[in-house]
């Protein structure tokens, strides 16, 4: 047999299981579903039926329920990524509260997605071929976004919208530079940023009044050998202000007098 049709009849089964799984949880009423064990070629138009849930793991990471209540994401590797690229029956799911998509790499368009208004928390892992933000900027109840792997995501500014987030984890997302966006998050707690290789300026953090935990590792930030492995933004922060602005150039909306010359013909303006 063909690795190709031996591919079908595995996707094929995993469809079915799925189904199974998505019936069982109408009939019983369980809020969550946990598909990211099954390789999917496309998501099931079936899941349109299950509008009562709350949490769906479609993907690498796997939730693991403490008898506290909580709730711990473990990545598992193992896991398949998958070939869809419509989100499409996600939209339907509109109590949903924790989402979590990873390894999807074809997936683009994150408009269903938009539509989730209820979701406090979202995952987004190795989504590759994800660009444009913009939907997540409906997600006004938000306060836990994970983006991981986005390689092609280099503009934050839909997340600006986002002023309930507390936590924001960015790992390898290295196209991502700017962070001024993230200026007007003022209720962020704890921002990660690790392995985002293109971030040299955390000037539009110095403003965020509750964040108290900040990781910078590898990223184009050279912290001094005692802040390495700190996570203490506070800590970090000041230095960064000593050390970064202070040796920087001034603001040009803090100097007095600009003088604009204009060497060929002699001449000097005021502006």
């Amino acid at each position: 047999m063909s690795d190709e049709k031996k591919a079908n009849l595995i996707s094929r089964s995993d469809r079915q299981e799925a189904v199974r799984r998505i019936r069982e949880c109408e009939k019983t009423g369980q809020t969550w579903l946990d598909l990211g064990d099954l390789e999917l070629d496309e998501l099931p138009s079936e899941l349109v039926d299950l509008t009562h849930l709350t949490l769906l793991a479609l993907g690498q990471h796997r939730p693991l329920f403490w008898d506290n209540g909580q709730i711990f994401w473990e990545f598992e590797n193992s896991r398949p990524t998958h070939r869809a690229t419509d989100l499409g029956p996600l939209s339907k799911l509109k109590a949903l509260k924790t989402l979590s998509l990873s390894g999807w790499k074809s997936v683009t368009d994150l408009g269903p997605v938009g539509k989730l208004v209820e979701l406090t928390k979202l995952i987004l892992g190795h989504c590759e071929s994800v660009s444009d933000l913009g939907p997540l900027a409906t997600l006004a109840a938000l306060t836990d976004l994970e983006l991981t792997s986005c390689k092609s995501v280099s503009d934050l500014k839909p997340l600006a919208a986002l002023t309930k987030l507390t936590a924001l984890g960015m790992y390898s997302c290295g196209s991502v530079s700017d962070l001024e966006p993230l200026r007007a998050l003022t209720e962020l707690e704890a921002l990660i940023l690790t392995g985002c290789r293109s971030v040299s300026d955390l000037s539009p953090l110095l403003d965020l009044p509750r964040l108290h935990g900040l990781d910078i590792k590898d990223t184009a930030v050279s912290l001094p050998d005692d802040l390495r492995s700190s996570i203490d933004a506070s800590a970090i922060m000041a230095w960064f202000r000593e050390n970064k602005l202070a040796t920087g150039k001034r603001p040009l909306a803090e100097v007095k007098l600009l003088l604009v010359g204009q060497g060929r013909v002699g001449k000097t303006q005021f502006r």
